[in-house]
């Protein structure tokens, strides 16, 4: 107890959990709900397939408070729906059973993603990187994505249409048709006729299987690039490219990867993400957090072009840079620094440090107890 407090001001930890009451960590630690959003935000945006100490360094929230809640990294990644190990059959089963599970009349319809996230035993997120798109998910599992019902149209419907396109394009029908152009998914063709090579093979021809090309996909996911003028992430390939989000993952790389790959073809030059962020890193150390873009390109080799290839957020590459060179504690020291000069006094509140800052209260609550040992540090620093 501290010297010169009464005794009967003190209300021990125990004490104010039995009266329903939180203590000052608790009040400080990040929700379940928190936590798996972060989740799927980290795994999401980097790749499902980072390590345990990527995934560390990535997010905003101690490391310790999602092995609490979840148990090891396996248990983390389990719970937001990343389950490395689980099959597709596993996870188109699971769709499955939630068509029928939200379904109000005996004949199931497509869930929602939103139905999913609520009802499956995975998650949306996994299910794009598994097959593409949610739309691609539910043609796997044998739904329509455009009148949410089960669809399993007769040979002679799904020749039909193939002769269709054939006449429309005046060539062998390919995948990519069916899937922009074709009246049934993608999914008919192979769940009626076992392979679409069989039916293609009913209209008399030869199949060839078609595939992208690794140089194929690169270059679609350059025209992506300059589409979205910024960083690609999955959800621009998802939505524009003309393969699945999955395919680009398993041909060419993680999501950074790729960045490093368009970004040489654009540019003409080897460099990777770590290359962007040592050198906003070493401007950021001199001239402070707070440095503005026109500040850095004066102090820098870089182009911004060549930031924005990686980044979509000035304020997120700086602090990218800050947490992974220069570390997490000096980002927040430096943040708490900034805010302090900007407003021209130390009695800041959490508040305005949340609406002033380029990061939140919660790494600050990583490397200090309190946010007045936190403002003491930086006054220091």
């Amino acid at each position: 107890m501290a010297f010169g407090t009464k005794a009967n001001d003190y209300t021990s930890p125990n004490t104010l959990r039995n009266m329903g009451e939180k203590t000052e960590d608790e009040a400080n630690r990040p929700s379940r709900d928190d936590l798996l959003t972060e989740i799927k935000r980290v795994v999401s945006y980097y790749n499902s397939r980072l390590t345990e100490t990527e995934f560390e360094f990535a997010t905003e929230y101690n490391h310790q408070d999602f092995l609490d809640e979840f148990g090891d990294f396996e248990s983390i990644l389990d719970a937001g729906g990343f389950s490395v190990g689980v099959p597709n059959e596993e996870i188109i089963e699971d769709v499955q059973r939630v068509a029928r599970e939200v379904s109000e009349t005996d004949e199931p319809r497509a869930p929602t993603s939103t139905e999913y996230d609520e009802h499956g035993r995975y998650s949306y997120s996994l299910c794009r990187v598994r097959f593409g798109s949610w739309p691609d998910t539910l043609e796997a599992a044998g739904f329509s994505a455009t009148d949410s019902h089960l669809v399993l149209p007769s040979e002679d419907e799904l020749l039909g249409e193939l002769q269709r396109l054939e006449n429309e394009f005046g060539k062998r029908p390919t995948v990519t048709m069916v899937r922009e152009h074709g009246k049934y998914p993608f999914s008919s063709y192979q769940t009626v006729f076992d392979a679409f090579s069989v039916a293609l093979s009913e209209l008399g021809y030869e199949f060839v299987q078609p595939s992208f090309t690794e140089e194929e996909l690169l270059e679609d996911a350059v025209r992506v690039a300059r589409e979205v003028d910024g960083a690609l992430i999955t959800t621009d390939l998802e939505g524009r490219g003309k393969a699945g989000v999955a395919t680009y993952l398993r041909r060419l790389g993680d999501i950074s990867e790729i960045r490093e790959k368009v970004a040489k073809e654009l540019i003409g030059n080897d460099i990777s993400q770590e290359d962007v962020l040592e050198e906003i890193a070493e401007v950021v150390e001199v001239h402070g957090i707070g440095v503005s873009e026109s500040e850095f390109q004066d102090a820098s080799g870089l182009s911004l072009d060549v930031v924005y290839l990686f980044f979509n957020d000035w304020c997120d590459a700086k602090v990218e840079a800050a947490r992974n060179v220069l570390g997490g504690e000096w980002l927040v020291l430096s943040e708490i620094n900034r805010v302090m000069d900007e407003m021209g006094e130390f009695d800041v509140s959490t508040s305005e440090f949340a609406d002033r800052a380029c990061v939140s209260m919660t790494p600050v609550y990583k490397y200090f107890d309190s946010w007045a040992e936190a403002k003491g540090q930086a006054h220091l620093f």
